[in-house]
């Protein structure tokens, strides 16, 4: 099932019972979501097995965003889809305590485009299409990933960076063994660890130490004994 809107805000009211607000797998296409618990005992969005979000911005809308309250009770998997169909546009998402570590967010970003990591998050995987975009994660913030797929090409730099490099740093932490095998990379007060086993952090060899302040990042090739790993 696939539902189209430009925009949604489920407020889920449960004053003497249990709201529930299901995906249940489907598709759901949106400018931006917000989803807000106002009143009552529990509220929950139940995303079912591999749902899928699309919050896009276009022409018509500068920013969209995701953002799910902290008192409302998230279940399930799926993906998060932001793709910015043009020049400065941001999406924004808000994780606002949850675990969302069943849960990819791909995008598409332009360059001149940005997605905006708006607090500390945890997801499964962050996987980008190259295009020159940048990726901003709030000042001091942590980005928990499973897997880090971010590239971008020859022609255009993947940027990620605190909203203020020069006063403040943002972390990266790979909660899951094994390697990142990044490139084409520009980078600015970036700091990344990982999970035991540590094997390589790699920026790439075609990335660019920014400002020179990126602890955790190897600037090289990742070795081809690696990727098999």
């Amino acid at each position: 099932t696939t539902v189209d809107a430009a925009y949604i805000l489920i407020n889920l009211t449960a004053a003497y019972a249990a709201s529930t607000f299901n995906i249940g797998g489907g598709t759901l296409n949106t400018w931006g979501l917000i989803a807000n618990k106002i009143s009552g005992n529990t509220a929950t969005i139940n995303f079912g097995t591999n749902a899928t979000v699309n919050f896009t911005s276009s022409s018509y809308t500068s920013a969209s965003s995701f953002e799910i309250a902290a008192a409302v009770t998230v279940s399930g998997s799926g993906t998060f889809n932001y793709a910015s169909s043009s020049i400065d546009r941001q999406g924004y998402f808000y994780s606002r305590g949850h675990n969302y570590s069943n849960f990819t967010i791909q995008n598409n970003l332009p360059a001149g485009s940005s997605f905006v990591f708006s607090d500390d998050a945890t997801i499964k995987s962050l996987n980008g299409v190259p295009g020159g975009g940048s990726y901003i994660i709030a000042d001091e913030a942590t980005l928990n990933v499973g897997e880090l797929n971010i590239r971008g090409d020859s022609t255009n730099l993947v940027t990620i960076t605190p909203y203020s490099p020069d006063d403040y740093y943002c972390y990266i932490h790979k909660t899951t063994p094994g390697p990142v095998n990044c490139n084409y990379l520009s980078l600015y007060s970036v700091s990344i660890s990982g999970t035991a086993p540590v094997i390589g952090l790699f920026a790439g060899a075609n990335s660019v130490n920014g400002n020179g302040y990126n602890p955790g990042w190897v600037f090289t090739t990742m070795p081809s004994m690696l990727m098999v790993f």
